[in-house]
């Protein structure tokens, strides 16, 4: 799938998956803010 675009329905989810996987963001934040900002994604809009 090299060169294909992934589908996120709207920028937080786009920006949460990138977080999941961002050592550098792993590394900066502590468990407690991580699970406060992966929430972020199941809020009712």
């Amino acid at each position: 799938m090299e060169g294909s675009k992934r589908c996120f329905s709207n920028k937080t989810d786009r920006i949460i998956s990138h977080f999941k996987k961002c050592v550098h963001f792993i590394a900066e934040t502590t468990a407690k803010k991580r699970e406060e900002i992966f929430k972020l994604v199941n809020v009712p809009k």
